[in-house]
C-alpha cells in the first residue's frame, strides 16, 4: 500500500501551528476505582461517562457534567454490573448507552442526563448486546458494537431523534468481530472494529448505505494482532485509527477508509491509537503506549502530510489510558496519582508541563493487506424492557493536577 499523505505550504504550517500544551488535568479520585471512556463537549457544558467498581457494587455506570468551574456526578446502578463506553448530546444535556447485567445477560439502557438522571429506553433480547460507540446522525443517533450468541457478531442499531428503533442489525461471518466505532459521510456509515475470521485479529471496515445495506466489507491485517478503534471525517477523508502489531511489539495505525492507504508511527513497544482530533495544522492522535514497562497516555500531533511533529507521554510510574476526546476535552484513566484507579478529565490548551513529557516518536513498518470479509446480514430485533435502577449523586472534588 502507498502512504497517505495531504500537502500544505510549509510557510501556511508555520501559521497554522500553534505550540502544543496542556493546562488542565482534573483527576476524579476515591478509595474506590474509577475510570473515562467517553466525552462530548456542548456549547455550554462538557458530560463524561465512565465507571466506578468497588467490591462490593461491582461496576457501577459514572455519568459526569463540566459546567464552567463545577462539576457534577451521578452513578446510575442496578443490581447487576453497568458499564458505559460513549455518550452523545440528547436535549440540552447528554444520552449515555449502558450496558447493564440487571436481567443477568447484557442489555443497553439509555440513560439521558444533565441536571440528574433518566433511564429513556431500555433494549435487549435473551442474547448479549454490547454497545462500545454512538454518534449523531441525521436520521436521529447510530449505535455500533457487539451481539452474543455461540460467537460476536456486529450489532448495530439505528433509532430516531426520540431515541426510537429505525433498524437493528447483525452482521458477522463465521468468526467473532465487534464494531467500536462509526463515522457518517455523505449518506453512508463507516464502522470500524476487529475480527478473528482469519485465526488472527484483523481490522475491518465496512461501508453501509443510508438503509444500512453493506456496501463494502474489507478485512485489515497483517500475520499478528490488529485492528481498528476509532473512525471519523477529516477534511472530507474517513480516517481510521488503531494499531498493527508485529513481533509482539504494535505500533500506531492510521488508515484510510477511501483510499485504503496508511501510516505507522513508532512511540513505544506498545502503541495504540484511540481517537483523532483535527487541527488547522493537522492531527491529533491519542491513545497509549508503554515506555521502560509503564503504560502512558500518548498524544501524537501530525502535520497535513502526517509527518510527525511532536509526541508526549501523559503519566508516571503506573499505568494511563487516554480513551477519547473531543474539541480541546480528553478523557481516560489513571492509576499513577492515587492508590486507586482514578478517572482524568484535562483540556489542550497552554502549558502544564508536570504530567506531560515529550517523547521521540518514528515511522513504522507494517505488512498490512485487504482481504475480503464474507458478511452475513440479519435483522435482529430488541424488546423493549424494564429494569430496577436507581441513581446516586456523588460528590468528587476534582484535583488539578497542573495546580498541585
Amino acid at each position: 500500500m502507498r502512504d497517505l499523505r495531504w500537502v500544505v505550504p510549509l510557510c501556511v504550517l508555520s501559521l497554522l501551528l500553534p505550540p502544543l500544551s496542556f493546562p488542565q488535568v482534573w483527576l476524579v479520585s476515591s478509595p474506590e476505582n474509577e475510570g473515562g471512556f467517553g466525552v462530548k463537549v456542548l456549547k455550554d457544558k462538557v458530560c463524561f461517562v465512565g465507571r466506578r467498581f468497588s467490591p462490593e457494587t461491582l461496576y457501577d455506570a459514572l455519568l459526569g457534567v463540566k459546567e464552567d468551574d463545577r462539576f457534577s456526578f451521578f452513578l446510575w446502578k442496578t443490581p447487576g454490573d453497568d458499564m458505559v463506553y460513549a455518550v452523545e448530546v440528547y436535549g440540552k444535556g447528554c444520552v449515555a448507552p449502558v450496558v447493564t447485567t440487571a436481567r443477568g445477560n447484557m442489555d443497553l439502557a439509555l440513560v439521558g442526563f444533565n441536571g440528574g438522571t433518566r433511564t429513556l429506553k431500555v433494549f435487549g433480547t435473551d442474547l448479549d448486546e454490547m454497545v462500545w460507540f454512538v454518534r449523531k446522525v441525521p436520521k436521529g443517533y447510530i449505535l455500533v458494537g457487539g451481539v452474543k450468541e455461540k460467537d460476536w457478531d456486529i450489532w448495530v442499531l439505528l433509532l430516531d431523534g426520540e431515541l426510537n428503533i429505525l433498524k437493528s442489525l447483525r452482521m458477522g461471518t463465521v468468526g467473532n468481530e465487534y464494531a467500536y466505532s462509526v463515522a457518517y459521510l455523505e449518506g453512508n456509515y463507516y464502522l470500524v472494529g476487529r475480527t478473528d475470521y482469519r485465526g488472527n485479529w484483523d481490522g475491518f471496515y465496512l461501508v453501509l448505505g443510508e438503509d444500512l445495506r453493506p456496501l463494502k466489507s474489507k478485512i485489515v491485517g497483517t500475520d499478528g494482532k490488529d485492528y481498528f478503534r476509532y473512525v471519523g471525517v477529516f477534511r472530507g477523508r474517513v480516517i481510521a485509527v488503531g494499531r498493527t502489531e508485529k513481533r509482539e511489539d504494535s505500533d500506531l495505525l492510521l488508515f484510510s477508509v477511501g483510499e485504503g492507504t496508511h501510516r505507522v508511527y513508532d512511540v513505544g513497544s506498545l502503541d495504540y491509537g484511540r481517537v483523532i482530533l483535527e487541527r488547522p495544522y493537522g492531527l491529533l492522535v491519542l491513545g497509549e503506549t508503554e515506555t521502560d514497562g509503564d503504560r502512558e497516555g500518548l498524544v501524537l500531533s501530525l502535520d497535513q502530510d502526517l509527518e510527525p511533529l511532536r509526541a508526549y507521554l501523559f503519566g508516571g510510574e503506573g499505568v494511563e489510558s487516554i480513551r477519547h476526546a473531543e474539541g480541546d476535552i480528553f478523557v481516560g484513566y489513571s492509576y499513577s496519582f492515587s492508590l486507586t484507579g482514578d478517572l482524568f478529565l484535562g483540556v489542550l490548551r497552554r502549558g502544564c508541563g508536570r504530567v506531560f513529557r515529550p517523547t521521540p516518536v518514528l515511522h513504522g513498518k507494517t505488512d498490512l493487506s485487504l482481504f475480503p470479509m464474507p458478511l452475513r446480514v440479519v435483522e435482529h430485533p430488541v424488546q423493549d424492557l424494564e429494569v430496577s435502577s436507581k441513581t446516586k449523586r456523588v460528590n468528587y472534588k476534582p484535583v488539578d493536577l497542573c495546580q498541585e
